[in-house]
């Protein structure tokens, strides 16, 4: 009996040539999740990047802050005991009024440095940089060819000079210092130089002005690419004093101890009408419109909301004020309390309000009680961070 032979080629039972319309679709949902969600959290994760690196700085700012008072306790003196100030070195070196916060007369607040007598600055802008700003924050401003190089007069010639510089040097003490970094043609060795003159018809840019001149290039060093910067005067900070008597026996007048915060600002704007104290009034019935806590008998008298309760421990009433003007606001920001210097954070206020708005602060609004004294309130632009330093003593 002849066995039937073997098929060479034996086909699938259930031949699958491809995908159907149902698992593309499937597929490209799926997809279009991951790439939303991705979407999403990318902005969110640059967001949180910046504000850490803000926060970073501020940090490094305030650390900087309480060591010049460490080590030269005497800027406190520059405040009266009895009374309140700021030590401002970045905004007195731009001629902010001596008396912008609190009011003339009664519970005036002073600002230092002082001012001239004619309104001129008391100190360069280059001074207060070096006092109240990161010295270590430099911002590009453009890259370079290097053409040529003299050691005499310790000049590079550089291909272009696209932004207008007029550096710090000994004949301009208030203007920014700028910096060039020379990079050699291997790429790997820099040297830093001060800018110190510049000549813009000629591309020449130097590290010598006639009296400051900085060392030479390292012998063997070509430079053949220049970038300069500008250093930043992003991160300020200001300092809130409050100066009390303390004698130490009968009739000291000179012992005192002083309460210290440091608000860091990034780019501060500087601006006289952003930083205008406006007048503030407490809201009785708090931000939710209720006396006491909201919806509960604070006083166990049967009645919840009722007027007995108005200023209950706990509630916001004493927290909730009215704001006359158009102030800054910013959820996390802080408010300054310009009779007392008191700082609080803004925990709440009604969206899209501009002008009188109403906002709820952190903590119990404190005012001062000088016959004449308005309180008011300065919302600034830019405070990453208010930092209590804490309680400094001394004698003047």
């Amino acid at each position: 009996m002849k066995r039937r032979p073997e098929p060479i080629h034996q086909m699938s039972a259930n031949p699958r040539l491809g995908v159907s319309l149902i698992e593309v679709l499937v597929s490209v949902m799926i997809m279009s999740i991951g790439v939303a969600l991705l979407s999403t959290l990318l902005p969110i994760s640059i967001l949180r990047t910046a504000q850490a690196t803000q926060l970073t700085q501020s940090v490094f700012l305030r650390n900087n802050a309480e060591a010049l008072i460490e080590a030269n306790p005497n800027i406190l003196n520059s405040v009266p005991v009895g009374s309140l100030g700021l030590i401002d070195p970045m905004g007195a070196s731009i001629s902010m009024p001596k008396t912008l916060y609190g009011n003339t007369g009664a519970g005036s607040i002073s600002r230092f440095p002082l001012p001239n007598a004619n309104g001129t600055p008391s100190i360069t802008a280059d001074a207060a940089q070096q006092l109240a700003s990161l010295p270590d924050s430099w911002t590009d401003l453009f890259e370079t060819n290097v053409t040529d190089y003299k050691s005499s007069p310790s000049q590079v010639t550089v291909a272009k000079i696209p932004t207008t510089i007029t550096p710090w040097n000994s004949n301009n003490l208030s203007n920014a210092k700028y910096r060039m970094i020379l990079v050699d043609v291997t790429g790997k060795i820099a040297v830093i130089r001060s800018v110190l003159g510049v000549d813009g018809t000629a591309y020449t840019l130097a590290w010598t002005d006639g009296t400051i001149t900085e060392p030479d290039l390292p012998s063997g060093f070509t430079p053949i690419k220049a970038r300069v910067e500008v250093q930043s005067r992003r991160f300020t900070w200001l300092m809130t004093v409050s100066k009390s008597s303390v004698p130490k026996f009968a009739g000291d007048n000179l012992s005192w101890a002083t309460e210290i915060d440091v608000a860091v600002f990034f780019n501060r704007s500087f601006k006289l009408d952003e930083e205008k104290p406006l007048a503030l009034s407490l809201v009785s019935n708090g931000f939710d419109g209720k006396p006491g806590v909201a919806g509960v008998d604070d006083d166990g008298n049967g009645t919840a909301d009722d007027a007995s309760e108005t200023g209950w421990p706990g509630s916001d009433d004493n927290r909730t004020v009215d704001v006359t003007g158009t102030p800054f606001l910013k959820k996390g920001s802080y408010m300054l309390e310009a009779s007392l210097l008191k700082w609080y954070r803004i925990v709440d206020f009604p969206e899209n309000s501009t002008t009188n708005p109403r906002i709820l602060l952190d903590r119990d609004l404190r005012t001062s009680v000088v016959s004449g004294v308005t309180s008011t309130g300065v919302f600034m632009k830019g405070i990453v961070e208010v930092y209590p330093i804490g309680v400094r003593t001394g004698q003047n």
